[in-house]
């Protein structure tokens, strides 16, 4: 039981501490504000604890009580090969358990590389056999899109609400992730990761900026450490940062700068330095 709730407290868990975080951060800077607004430090943070165990202890009694296999999103994955395989290889990782694989549908002229119990040959619609399986989504990889991919049949799915997603998109989601070995070019020309403009600038922009603060205001004693500890190193004789070139918007070039964690001379002409 304990051996679960840490695997769910890595991934989803984890997201109620980070949001804990922010709302600590965010109403430390409002009562900064509005000091009238001000409760005072130890009710303010018995509040945040209290709150913070009871979400934990719901969530732990929900996983003991609530067989999470029916929460669990069925999908069925259109071919299986290396492809497919690589989906089943993620759905046993104890890290990714949001899903469950019904099955794999084989591929004319593809090398399964699946459990023959989990491989099925269709003999009815593939639209049919989603509803009777009460299907959630259908991963769609094949070894090879030009052998036999039955295009009319997923849009029928499509059509009836099934949610239809690549080997690629189904990664990056569950996994954070992109399969570079699996990558095409078609994928970066239709994906949506480069379409932002407008006002999604301007808000990106301006969460950038109040983060970056936040993140300085609680870690620079961490970097004032940081920087007397390279000097210590370095008996006070090699400066503690360095910069290194990058490339930012529009091609442009700018400078990044780091704390020092090699010998100055590191990277001299280009290459890495061994010493």
């Amino acid at each position: 039981m304990i051996y679960r709730v840490l695997f769910h407290l890595e991934r989803d868990d984890l997201r109620i501490l980070a949001g804990f975080a922010i709302v600590a951060i965010v109403m430390s800077l409002f009562f900064y504000a509005f000091p009238t607004y001000f409760v005072g430090r130890g009710a303010f943070g018995y509040a945040l604890l209290i709150a913070l165990a009871a979400v934990v202890c719901i969530r732990i009694i929900f996983y003991k009580f609530v067989d999470q296999e029916n929460l669990k999103r069925r999908i069925l994955i259109v071919g299986t090969g290396k492809n497919a395989a690589k989906v089943f290889a993620l759905e046993n990782t104890p890290f990714y358990q949001n899903f469950k694989v019904v099955a794999g549908v084989r591929m004319t002229g593809e090398t399964s590389m699946l459990p023959e119990d989990r491989i099925i040959d269709l003999n009815i619609p593939l639209n049919e056999y989603a509803v009777e399986n009460d299907l959630d989504e259908i991963v769609v990889a094949p070894d090879d899109r030009r052998q036999s991919l039955v295009v009319d049949e997923i849009l029928d799915c499509k059509m009836n609400g099934f949610e239809i997603v690549d080997l690629l998109t189904f990664f990056e989601r569950e996994a954070g992730l992109i399969k570079v070995d699996s990558l095409q070019p078609s994928w970066l020309v239709f994906s949506d990761g480069f379409r932002i403009g407008g006002m999604q600038t301007v808000v990106k922009r301006l969460f950038d900026i109040v983060a970056s603060c936040a993140l300085l205001a609680l870690v620079w004693p961490i970097m004032l450490f940081t920087a007397l500890a390279i000097l210590i190193e370095c008996r006070f004789k090699a400066s503690v940062f360095y910069k290194q070139v990058r490339v930012g918007l529009n091609w442009q070039l700018f400078e990044v700068i780091k704390f020092r964690s090699m010998q100055t001379d590191a990277e001299k002409h280009g290459a890495v330095q061994m010493s």
